[in-house]
């Protein structure tokens, strides 16, 4: 499977398409990079999987080909170890494809090439405030230790195995850059370090184990170190133009977390029930069992929704969703935590298909909401079995606060 920017022209022509065929208002996904706040998970997805434990290739939702966010580095890093051999793989946000980067820092960019020589441990990284994925046999892990380390964020200074200061290749031309607007007015001196260690270390004029390279900053200046591997020279210079988005303060950073974005609705849930007036006819003891199995939903894999259909008699009915056989963690109306019943009328007896999407916080069911969903040639990029898929609801439109809008991100 090749992974790829998608046109935007042709994907507003299909969700016109799909409106003129479920008569509702959508809006497509933004494929804006600046705009995606910080994940809450971020998975090596690709043709090494099966070796790691995961049920098959290309699964952006395998724990264990996920990396793990580093706070004292603000960088998501795992090391795994893999077999000799020739892979591909992308880095997948928060479980889904909606949010992938792939070659060269792109979204939604070209599979990365990964030939790994004899079998053994592969370092793998994401950086979120550069999208740069990469892996310790394609890239060097070069880094920065310095007299100003302490003031980025780093737990004292010439620490080499502190990533903050990690010196980064996205464009893939193979010279390595470390920006940063962090570093008071004053005098500092720095080095490069390999593989987070001081075994490999370069100072002034490129020499292996060299003196210490100097240099000055002037107040609210940019400063920019550039190495090339093939000289090992570290230049280091400044700049009264901060870059558009650089982070300035040590606030900005991401926190243990991974940064700024609210987490999923909810974590991944072992039991998913619909509490309500429906369980009494359902077979439940009574209404509102939030541990009722006959109205539980089952989580479907291949559309990482969960979802059930119910034959209900006609009539008027209120219900939620709460999670993990208690009233703890719930979901009501406009997918609001602990919000509203959900109304339902029933003219007649209908089988009803009830659905509930975990990052969301949706309930929705096919009497109150359509089932609208995008099906195109660009479905199998996000986890479907194969393109033009109407049936897979990796591409659901959701309607989560009921303004009758229906949006797939």
């Amino acid at each position: 499977m090749r992974h790829k920017t998608q046109n935007i022209s042709r994907f507003i022509l299909l969700l016109l398409g799909v409106w003129l065929l479920t008569a509702v208002t959508t809006h497509a996904q933004t494929d804006d990079p600046a705009t995606i706040p910080p994940p809450q998970s971020v998975t090596i997805a690709g043709t090494l999987q099966p070796q790691l434990g995961c049920s098959g290739e290309w699964n952006t939702t395998c724990q264990e080909s996920q990396l793990q966010y580093d706070a004292e580095d603000d960088l998501w890093i795992a090391t795994f170890e893999l077999a000799a051999g020739e892979y591909e793989y992308k880095a997948a946000l928060n479980g889904s494809w909606a949010d992938n980067y792939g070659l060269n820092a792109e979204y939604y960019g070209p599979n990365i090439p990964l030939n790994v020589p004899e079998d053994g441990p592969v370092t793998f990284w994401y950086d979120h405030k550069t999208r740069w994925v990469s892996d310790s046999v394609n890239s060097l892990i070069a880094n920065v230790p310095g007299s100003f380390q302490d003031e980025i964020g780093c737990p004292g200074d010439w620490q080499s195995d502190c990533l903050r200061s990690l010196l980064q290749d996205p464009n893939g031309d193979g010279v390595y850059t470390f920006i940063t607007a962090l570093i008071p007015a004053g005098e500092y001196e720095a080095k490069v370090a390999l593989n987070q260690s001081w075994d490999e270390n370069y100072g002034a004029g490129g020499e292996q184990d060299g003196p210490n390279i100097p240099f000055s900053v002037a107040e609210n200046q940019a400063v920019i170190f550039t190495y090339d591997p093939a000289s090992n020279l570290l230049t280091i210079e400044t700049s009264d133009d901060v870059p558009d988005g650089l982070i300035t303060d040590l606030d900005q950073l991401s926190g243990p977390t991974g940064g700024g974005m609210p987490p999923p609705a909810a974590p991944m849930p072992d039991l998913v029930v619909i509490p309500g007036t429906i369980q009494s006819v359902l077979g439940c003891p009574g209404d509102w069992q939030p541990d009722c199995e006959n109205t539980a939903l089952v989580f479907d894999e291949a559309d990482q929704v969960w979802t059930a259909v119910f034959d209900v008699p006609a009539g008027d009915y209120e219900y939620k969703v709460a999670l993990n056989g208690s009233w703890s963690v719930n979901f009501g109306q406009n997918a609001e935590r602990d919000g509203a019943n959900i109304p339902l009328t029933l003219a007649e007896d209908t089988a009803v298909t009830y659905l509930f999407d975990h990052n969301t916080g949706w309930a929705a069911d096919s009497v109150n909401n359509l089932i609208a969903n995008v099906p195109g040639d660009f479905q199998d990029e996000i986890g479907c079995p194969g393109d033009w898929q109407p049936d897979c609801l990796r591409s659901w439109l959701q309607d989560p606060d009921g303004d009758g809008n229906y949006i797939f991100r």
